[in-house]
């Protein structure tokens, strides 16, 4: 398996970040189709070390990750290449991406699969090596659809486990559709989540349904846009940490070791600028509210990297601790820094968060008119800001003491002194008639269950215990 790799002198760690430093200065040229990267500020090549740099391709399957790839193409995300591969002949003839590669032309003939999946499964077994090839010798590959259709809830699958069966890091990057697509497309998303969450060394899934909750108002095509966005943020914070430089380097082996056979993954992206931008974006990385509610508190794997030009130790710490405090105290932490001359005083957090169990994931209530404000759904526990997260738990101590029986928090050794007060009372009110009473208290429980009992069962009183009655004028003579 071969690596693009760029010749430099020295051989020291901080002549080769110095180097890299240098080499990214300048803005790669890029041809038309924006998958061909030139460097042009390589002043001299001799003998010495080898920097390696990863490939890293993302292969859109279906329309939806087509979508998805003309969206990172038109951003320009530079150190990646791009390959689409569809049924629909007319769909790839759209595509700004010049590596495209059609499946099933024997079986499909170009017409689409119909939003079959198995046809879409076959059509891509059909054409795997042709796609393979497209492929070629790529470290990291990330497979782009949208759950729920044809081709890309069947091909996906195909596509993932022969490529990490080359030994490709290969992650999942896929969508769910919207609950008014129906029941029928949503079972078909399940199924195929199921399959490919097999076949991927890491899966990400992003529910559309969350685009109604977060922003009811949203129209449609900037609803598809920020999905694409999820998605090139997602793609974007690996590639800058494997190809940019830094002073703390992430290599392709530590991305590897966290995400290889991982599972479940959480990639967040927070960017903020001003006073208390470390903890601004920290949370904003934790809390993406367009990706699935997870629990990360049993994650087992953790890779931050923090992106900046001014970023202080400080503000590194603040965000690392943050981050350590929300997953297992074992988890496995590699942190790493890297260097951004146009962040112009904002700093960038990217946290991929792997081993995360599915019965962590927290449930959500019904949105309610009273939980969306100004356009934005109230958060869970795991998800509020740190401000509110003690309010939201005391408040919900509250309602579970409501909600539990009075009589479990009775104290009996209380209640013999309130009745005992009680009693003082009624005797200062009424004594002639408190004189009738025992001339001793009963307790209450005692006096219950007398009373529920049958009167057979019942104990006889005593001579002490009987009332005394007031003797009448023939009674003298008894």
């Amino acid at each position: 398996m071969m690596m693009n790799y760029l010749r430099v002198k020295g051989c020291k760690e901080v002549s080769r970040v110095f180097i890299a430093s240098n080499l990214f200065q300048c803005k790669p040229t890029v041809d038309t189709h924006l998958n061909i990267r030139k460097y042009s500020k390589i002043t001299s090549v001799d003998d010495g070390n080898w920097i390696s740099i990863p490939r890293i391709t993302v292969c859109g399957v279906g329309g939806g990750g087509c979508n998805s790839v003309n969206n990172m193409i038109k951003k320009q995300l530079y150190g990646v290449d791009f390959v689409i591969t569809n049924t629909d002949a007319q769909a790839l003839a759209t595509s700004d991406a010049e590596k495209a590669v059609q499946l099933g032309k024997l079986l499909t003939r170009g017409l689409g699969a119909g939003a079959n999946p198995d046809i879409g499964k076959r059509a891509c077994e059909e054409s795997l090596d042709e796609l393979l090839d497209q492929i070629g010798d790529t470290q990291m590959l990330f497979v782009t659809a949208g759950m729920g259709g044809g081709t890309g809830t069947g091909a996906a699958a195909v596509l993932a486990a022969a490529a990490k069966a080359k030994g490709i890091l290969t992650v999942g990057i896929v969508t769910k559709p919207f609950q008014f697509e129906g029941r029928h497309r949503m079972r078909m998303a399940e199924q195929g989540l199921a399959e490919l969450e097999k076949s991927v060394d890491s899966l990400l899934v992003i529910p559309n349904q969350k685009l109604m909750e977060v922003f009811p108002e949203i129209n449609i095509h900037n609803a598809f846009s920020m999905v694409d966005d999820v998605l090139y943020n997602g793609v974007r914070g690996i590639s800058d940490i494997l190809v940019k430089p830094g002073l703390i380097n992430l290599d392709f082996a530590d991305v590897k070791t966290i995400m290889c056979d991982s599972g479940k993954t959480l990639m967040g992206v927070g960017e903020a600028e001003g006073k208390g931008r470390d903890l601004l974006a920290a949370e904003q990385a934790l809390n993406n509210p367009l990706l699935e509610n997870i629990n990360i508190s049993g994650a087992k794997g953790v890779l931050i990297n923090v992106s900046g030009s001014d970023a202080t130790l400080q503000e590194v710490d603040q965000i690392v601790n943050i981050v350590s405090s929300k997953v297992d105290p074992a988890a496995n932490i590699i942190f790493g820094s890297t260097l951004d001359s146009e962040a112009n005083g904002r700093i960038r957090v990217t946290l991929i968060v792997t081993g995360i169990n599915q019965p962590n994931i927290v449930p959500q209530p019904p949105v309610t008119d009273q939980q969306v404000v100004f356009g934005q759904q109230q958060r869970p526990v795991g998800q509020q800001p740190l401000q509110q997260k003690y309010e939201h738990t005391k408040q919900q101590q509250q309602q579970q003491q409501q909600q539990i029986p009075q009589q479990q928090f009775v104290n009996p050794v209380v209640q013999q002194q309130h009745y005992q007060q009680q009693q003082q009372i009624y005797q200062q009110q009424q004594p002639q008639q408190f004189q009738q009473q025992p001339p001793y208290p009963i307790n209450p429980q005692q006096q219950q269950q007398q009373q529920q009992q049958p009167q057979y069962l019942q104990p006889e009183m005593t001579e002490m215990e009987q009332p005394k009655k007031k003797k009448g004028l023939f009674d003298w003579y008894n």
